[in-house]
């Protein structure tokens, strides 16, 4: 006889055992079992019970993301008893976690498809599965996979891809992993595409892909008075050449575009040209104007017969940690309003090979560049321009440098530093030994030229402040 709980139905009332369904929601139950003999003699028992059902997991949405970001969620359950629920999850990916209370996080998640099976159990019962897709696409990484110039896997396919792919949720990867630990070479037929979205163009990709450690590259050491140090550049392991043909190897006109880990040689205007709208660009740890086995001049057939890094208008731009050499005119030309540039820690050797006439640096009619930590050496030009046409150029600091050895061609620039009419320039803590000419040589009508001469160890030996009449 049912005392108490949920009505349930015996299966039988008289025989010595009994069974029911149990019931929905469950809970406690009370039972009177009699038990009477051939005399008529009885006796009870009562029976206590709790009828139990396994919990549910509600349904949890699939998720889909880009690779490296993060991904969350948080198991919920229901339990007709209204017990406490612990979950446990299966198929969790490297990197995420899975806690008992239901939380999931993948702080970077990595590219592919993973099931996730959650749990949860009352301390009884375990509920079926609930299961849960994420899908972490790849589509913002553009793998280069032959030296081609062209075709599937190309790098010309890669910027293609890259361009026609918005931005929206992050800057797009151009990665390296051609098969084979040899340095590889793309020479261009044709100019590749101009980027015109942000990406990352990272060539170190290439050695990490074959891996290999690549040998260091450049002087290295310190530079400046203050000894400033000036790091080697890891020999890159993909190469572009334009064989001379080519007005440009890389033409940039979007913002946040990044060059990394290249060796980039051949044009014959510019290598790398940044438009009025590739501000913020990043050229770092690439060797520009010569293959990649050495800094070294790749000879007048394959050499650079322009400029190395040539701007139109582009700002906040930093030149960094790079090798740069060998052009056949300049090394970096500034132009129509570059302003706010950073050029630092960059070894600059060997520019104007054809025409001496012009520096390795010049920065015209632009303002706020910072030149500091910088070696140029054994130019066949100047050193460093700075001159004014028709836009202000102001507030350029020179710091920390070494210029040695400059000026060495015929008809070169008779100068390490030139500065032109109504500029304002710092130059302070350089270390400066000309090869012909003056350390410095300042052309002044309303301009400003400060020199700190207070360091200790700097050859201004040929110091020549010249001044010219209205």
């Amino acid at each position: 006889q049912q005392m108490s709980g949920p009505m349930v139905t015996l299966s039988s009332t008289t025989s010595t055992s009994t069974t029911f369904a149990a019931p929905t929601p469950g809970g406690a139950l009370s039972f009177r079992f009699t038990a009477t003999d051939t005399t008529g003699a009885s006796a009870s028992a009562t029976v206590n019970m709790r009828a139990n059902t396994a919990p549910t997991v509600d349904a949890i949405a699939d998720r889909t993301v880009r690779a490296g970001q993060t991904v969350t969620f948080t198991a919920t359950g229901t339990d007709a008893e209204n017990d406490a629920l612990t979950f446990a999850a299966t198929g969790v990916p490297t990197g995420a976690t899975f806690s008992a209370a239901g939380a999931f996080s993948w702080p970077s998640a990595v590219a592919g498809t993973y099931t996730v099976s959650v749990t949860a159990t009352d301390g009884l019962l375990t509920s079926a599965p609930s299961l849960v897709q994420i899908s972490v696409t790849d589509v913002g990484t553009y793998y280069v996979t032959t030296a081609a110039d062209s075709g599937a896997g190309s790098l010309r396919a890669a910027i293609t891809a890259a361009n026609a792919t918005p931005n929206a949720d992050g800057v797009d990867r151009i990665v390296f992993a051609i098969p084979g630990t040899s340095v590889h070479t793309i020479t261009l037929v044709s100019e590749l595409p101009t980027i015109t979205e942000s990406v990352v163009i990272d060539g170190t990709t290439q050695a990490v892909f074959a891996g290999v450690s690549p040998p260091l590259l450049g002087t290295g050491g310190v530079v400046g008075t203050e000894g400033l140090a000036l790091d080697r550049v890891a020999q890159p392991y993909l190469q572009v050449s334009g064989g001379g043909a080519l007005e440009s190897l890389l033409r940039i006109e979007a913002p946040d575009v990044t060059v990394r880990g290249l060796s980039l040689f051949g044009s014959y205007l510019h290598d790398i040209w940044l438009g009025i709208g590739a501000h913020r660009a990043l050229i770092e740890r690439n060797l520009i104007g010569s293959a990649a086995a050495a800094f070294a001049d790749p000879g007048a057939g394959a050499r650079s017969a322009g400029m190395l890094v040539n701007s139109g208008g582009a700002d906040n731009v930093v030149i960094r940690d790079n090798l740069l050499g060998y052009s056949g005119a300049m090394g970096l030309y500034l132009s129509f309003a570059s302003d706010d540039w950073v050029i630092d820690g960059n070894e600059i050797r060997g520019t104007g090979q054809v025409q001496t006439g012009w520096d390795a640096i010049r920065i015209l009619d632009s303002v706020g560049t910072v030149v500091q930590g910088n070696l140029v050496t054994a130019t066949q030009g100047g050193a460093i321009r700075i001159e004014k046409l028709s836009f202000t150029t102001n507030e350029i600091l020179i710091y920390g440098n070494t210029f040695s050895s400059t000026a060495l061609g015929p008809g070169a620039s008779p100068h390490a530093i030139g500065v032109g009419t109504d500029t304002q320039v710092t130059i302070q803590q350089n270390v400066i030994s000309t090869a012909t000419g003056d350390a410095i040589q300042y052309q002044l009508i309303a301009g400003r030229l400060q020199i700190d001469t207070a360091a200790a160890g700097r050859d201004i030996t040929h110091l020549h402040l010249a001044t010219r009449a209205r």
